[in-house]
């Protein structure tokens, strides 16, 4: 008896299941919309994000690294300096100093292009 029960049960929830199935079919594809938005779009969902704001993004990461690259060389510089003798310079601190002197060249020119850009001139 309780087989019997039990496998009437499961009969009439898969034929209920099959008819959702079915009677709700979509009609065409399916698309999901995320609910949040997706991207650097979250702040301003209305105003796309133009070429100049791109580069004007990717220029201030490219300088921030170069600071991260640069205050690593300092401390670098700075060891070596701690543990040199008195007032002797090596050729290491020199190689050090020169990259040190490039990467700020490197994020002046970079500063500018930034600058160049909220001015509105592109280049």
């Amino acid at each position: 008896m309780k087989k019997t029960v039990i496998g009437l049960t499961v009969s009439v929830v898969v034929i209920g299941v099959i008819f959702l199935v079915v009677r709700f079919k979509p009609k065409g594809p399916v698309t999901v919309q995320s609910p949040v938005p997706v991207g650097r779009s979250t702040l301003k969902e209305k105003q796309p994000i133009d070429a100049k704001q791109d580069t004007r993004i990717f220029l201030e990461y490219k300088r921030d690294h170069l600071t991260l690259q640069r205050n690593i060389k300092r401390a670098e510089l700075a060891n070596l300096m701690k543990d040199a003798p008195c007032g002797a310079k090596t050729q290491g601190m020199a190689d050090l100093q020169d990259e040190i002197n490039s990467i700020e060249q490197q994020m002046t020119e970079i500063d500018r292009q930034i600058h160049n850009i909220d001015i509105g001139n592109g280049d």
